[in-house]
């Protein structure tokens, strides 16, 4: 045996015995979850499962890594500059997972709040959603976490690339059901976890995008307002309540929480209670509901199915938040109307901006005393938006 071949035959060895030695430290049967050094996550050592909120997101920094953001193009409507942007969501599994979005701000821009606005489910970020922010004087973001082709893209362009994970609607098996904690191929760790559920990928990847807002020249980091509609506003209604660079939200048709044992005793309900798992204390919006202080407005439609109005009444008696209003169409599903839309500007305008300020919280509703509704801290919110739809639409 030759030099090489004994020094070749050592490092082998040392690289068993530190095996060894790693799989003699943990507990007999417990799970040891590896990840490559450079993950923007750490990896789950003992099986320790998270449990809750806290220790779900641990120590998790948004702001630690580099955004390597790359400017696809840049065009101007107006007065208004328009950017195809593409930025780093984190490394997972050793691959980097980066997101698309698109990124508007008025000439005049200094020091301007910023709004992320997240896509629902099948959509898609859009060029007239970040110019409708720009358009009232604001920063707008609109993010691509579900990676569709992008309004005027081009043969080449960068898009959403999620990488060895993939929360999107093409991995549909891990957003609300039972068993959505399990691990695959395209999960991020390899035993059943919270990590595994794509509501908290998209959630880390909304936060991030708040990081790309806030580290941009023309805005102020301390005024960052969050918005999103039917799954976007699920992921809304849980940025806010684990991100307290958030200072306003509006989630519309989503972010409502579940339908509780209360509605689900009610004759003729037909919807009963999600089964309590790992995701209760973890990923559903019941787990975050409390922990939002953020000034926040719900819009929604009377019938929507995405983001029940019962379960909204009901869930968000415990929101932390003390300034709460709501914003309701009657017989429609899962749409608004501008009349009711034009309260989302206005929720940033008083939040972010000082300049409108809604009416306060009447003490009576009408004649009738609040004892006499009840739960009334959420009816005396109600901000109802009257229209005159026969049908639900």
């Amino acid at each position: 045996m030759n030099s090489w071949e004994l020094f070749m035959n050592m490092k082998k060895m040392k690289i068993l015995l530190a095996t060894a030695t790693l799989a003699a430290s943990l507990p007999h049967g417990a799970w040891a979850e590896t990840a490559p050094a450079t993950d923007s996550l750490p990896p789950l050592v003992d099986g320790k499962i998270p449990t809750n909120v806290d220790e779900l997101w641990g120590d998790y920094d948004p702001t630690k890594e580099l955004l390597e953001t790359e400017v696809v193009r840049e065009w101007k409507e107006g007065d208004i500059t328009i950017r195809h942007v593409v930025f780093t969501v984190g490394t997972f599994k050793g691959q980097k997972s980066r997101l698309a979005a698109f990124y508007a701000f008025p000439k005049s821009g200094k020091k301007l709040p910023g709004i992320l606005q997240i896509h629902g489910g099948g959509g898609k970020a859009r060029v007239s959603a970040a110019i409708w922010a720009a358009d009232n004087g604001y920063a707008g973001l609109s993010i691509n976490w579900l990676g569709n082709p992008m309004e005027q893209m081009q043969e080449g362009d960068a898009n959403t690339d999620w990488g060895a994970i993939d929360p999107t609607q093409k991995h549909n098996t891990h957003y609300d059901a039972v068993g959505s904690a399990k691990p695959d191929d395209k999960t991020l760790v390899t035993i059943e976890s919270p990590r595994n559920n794509n509501w908290f990928l998209l959630v880390l990847a909304a936060r991030r995008a708040l990081t790309f807002l806030e580290q941009q020249p023309e805005v102020d980091p301390a005024k960052l307002g969050i918005t999103g509609h039917s799954m976007g506003g699920k992921i809304t209604l849980n940025l806010a309540g684990i991100d307290k660079r958030v200072k306003a939200a509006v989630p519309s048709c989503g972010g409502s929480g579940g339908i509780t044992e209360k509605l689900a005793d009610l004759p003729e309900a037909v919807v009963k209670p999600r089964p309590h798992d790992m995701m209760t204390p973890t990923i559903l919006a019941e787990a975050y509901i409390p922990r939002v202080t953020c000034p926040i407005l719900f819009t929604s439609a009377s019938n929507d199915h995405a983001g029940p109005f019962d379960a909204m009444t009901e869930n968000w008696k415990k929101i932390g938040s003390k300034a709460v209003r709501y914003t309701v169409v009657p017989h429609f599903t899962h749409r608004s109307l501008p009349e009711s839309e034009v309260c989302r500007t206005l929720w940033f305008d008083q939040h972010l901006k000082g300049t409108f300020a809604f009416p306060e919280t009447p003490h009576r509703l009408g004649s009738v005393p609040r004892t006499a509704w009840g739960q009334s801290r959420v009816l005396s919110h109600f901000l109802v938006i009257a229209h005159n739809a026969r049908h639900s639409v």
